[in-house]
C-alpha cells in the first residue's frame, strides 16, 4: 500500500491505464456491435422494412384475391343470366332489343333568352 503523498509506482499506473484501455475498447466494441446490429444490411432496420414491406404485399394480394373473385362472380354472371347480359348491352354498349320502339326527339335549337346580350 502506499501512503498519502507518496508517489505512485510505474506498475500502478500502468494497471490504471490499462483497465481503462481495456474498458474503452469494450465500450467502443459494444457500441460498434449496437450499431452493426441496428443499421447493416440485416440489422433491425431492415428488418423492420421487409416486415412493412411485407405487409404491402399481403395487402396487395388480399385486394387481388377480391378483385379475381368479382371478376369470376361476373362472369358466372355473364353465362348463367341473360337479364345481366341485355342490361350491359343496353347500358354499357348502347344497344336495343329488336322489340323495342325508338323514339327520336327533334335536337332543341337555342331560344332567343338563352344568348341574350346586352344592350347598350
Amino acid at each position: 500500500m502506499r501512503k498519502q503523498g507518496q508517489p505512485m509506482g510505474a506498475s500502478r499506473w500502468l494497471q490504471i491505464f490499462s483497465r481503462g484501455i481495456i474498458g474503452i475498447a469494450i465500450s467502443g466494441g459494444l457500441a460498434l456491435m449496437v450499431f452493426v446490429v441496428v443499421y447493416s444490411d440485416h440489422g433491425y432496420m431492415a428488418l423492420k422494412r421487409s416486415t412493412l414491406e411485407e405487409q404491402h404485399l399481403i395487402e396487395a394480394v388480399k385486394a387481388g384475391d377480391q378483385r379475381n373473385q368479382a371478376l369470376k362472380q361476373e362472369i358466372q354472371r355473364f353465362q348463367d343470366d341473360p337479364q345481366f347480359i341485355e342490361k350491359i348491352a343496353r347500358e354499357d354498349l348502347g344497344l336495343i332489343n329488336a322489340k323495342d320502339i325508338v323514339i327520336r326527339l327533334p335536337e332543341s335549337k337555342p331560344s332567343a333568352t338563352d344568348h341574350a346580350t346586352p344592350t347598350r
